[in-house]
């Protein structure tokens, strides 16, 4: 499953991309 949550915890701007609960930024 492909979502995209808000940028919370990382340094970047925008979204995360997240896949199968694995964070790719």
């Amino acid at each position: 499953m492909l979502f995209l949550v808000p940028d919370q915890s990382s340094g970047m701007t925008g979204s995360e991309l997240l896949v199968d609960g694995g964070s790719i930024v």
